[in-house]
């Protein structure tokens, strides 16, 4: 079976390479450290959890809206 991978990209996180991240042992939170001397922080719903981000929950209203509308 093959194995995908996915990239994800964030413009503008780091004005610099990062260097450096750790996850959490849960696996909902991330650290990013960089060359521009800046730690981030980078969370997501714990698995299980009902919150939903932003863009996702956005994503899903749009959905729901382009499906009932009417030509």
């Amino acid at each position: 079976m093959p194995i995908h991978l996915v990239q994800a990209e964030k413009r503008g996180a780091h004005d610099s390479v990062i260097w450096t991240l750790a996850w959490h042992p849960a696996g909902h939170m991330l650290a990013t450290g960089s060359g521009d001397t800046c730690t981030k922080f980078w969370g997501r719903a714990r698995p299980g959890d009902p919150w939903r981000d932003r863009e996702q929950r956005e994503q899903e209203e749009n959905a729901a809206t382009e499906g009932s509308a009417h030509p």
